[in-house]
């Protein structure tokens, strides 16, 4: 993801109502070291999913990533929050090939 988008994803996780604190963790993987943005909950409280959240999900199942037909299932009974700004969902659909065989 672009660090151009990083206002959006923060909008969306609602860091400037306080929800969430953005954090920068490094992360190992099979090609070295490489920074993840992940964010931490200030206050628990519980909050409706968004529907970019959802069709993010939904769009990596379609590629097979093997998640747990019961959390689908339970994720698709969920009502979202409304959010309909930009998403990190805009760029998976942009990098989204047009060959329904293709993965991401």
């Amino acid at each position: 993801m672009d660090k151009d988008n990083l206002i959006s994803l923060d909008k969306q996780e609602g860091v400037g109502i306080g929800f969430y604190s953005p954090l920068d963790v490094t992360i190992n993987t099979d090609e070295g070291e490489g920074l993840c943005r992940t964010y931490q909950m200030n206050n628990f409280t519980v909050h409706q999913t968004s529907p970019p959240y959802k069709q993010v999900v939904f769009v990596l199942e379609q590629n097979k990533t093997g998640l747990p037909l019961d959390y689908i299932k339970k994720l698709e009974a969920v009502e979202t929050n409304g959010y309909s700004g930009p998403s990190i969902l805009d760029d998976i659909t942009a990098l989204k090939p047009a060959d329904k065989g293709k993965s991401l």
